[in-house]
């Protein structure tokens, strides 16, 4: 599927979106985030994709293809159910030596592992999604990755970004260069 990310609110889309979340970031766990508010929009089909795409050189939108690495049943469910969740949301560029190419087919196997650790499972969340961007006409996107785990509790999400904390540091893996992470209370718009 495909996601439009933006950061703040959202221009009307001519598409309709299928789905929208707001998330708002959690300041206790997100001190100074980068942003405040992130719109996600999922849309059926990437033929209005082009039509999302701004050419905003700074944190503007951001279209991705989504990619549910696991969870997906919990995703279907949580969709039905409309409450509020928590996430962790992280945006990264790849390391400059890679392409868009050789970045997006290293980072399917990332998964689960931070420097070559493995993240514990009592903090995996419910949920894992790995988002690639789209190829824009107008130049690189703000970041090459994006990824969300979801959370059915603060206390989950918490543990989470106290690991983050602790253990991400740069890890000489030639993967990933700069990257930023958020800690939001995702609510369901529409």
């Amino acid at each position: 599927m495909i996601k439009r990310i933006t950061f703040g609110v959202p221009v009307v889309s001519p598409t309709p979106p299928v789905r929208v979340v707001r998330c708002v970031a959690l300041p206790d766990l997100t001190p100074d985030p980068f942003a405040e508010v992130v719109t996600v929009e999922w849309f059926e089909t990437p033929l209005g994709a082009g039509s999302l795409a701004g050419d905003e050189g700074d944190l503007g939108d951001v279209v991705i293809e989504e990619h549910v690495v696991r969870g997906l049943e919990w995703l279907d469910a949580r969709w039905r159910d409309d409450g509020d969740r928590f996430k962790h949301m992280a945006f990264a560029r790849r390391a400059p030596s890679l392409t868009v190419a050789e970045f997006a087919s290293r980072w399917r196997s990332h998964a689960g592992t931070l420097g070559g650790a493995s993240i514990p499972e009592e903090i995996k969340g419910r949920a894992y999604a790995q988002n690639l961007p789209v190829p824009r006409a107008a130049g690189e996107w703000p970041f090459d990755a994006v990824n969300e785990v979801w959370f059915d509790d603060l206390d989950g999400l918490r543990r989470r970004v106290e690991w983050f904390q602790q253990y991400h540091e740069p890890t000489g893996d030639d993967l990933f260069g700069p990257s930023v992470f958020l800690a939001v209370r995702e609510t369901v718009v529409r």
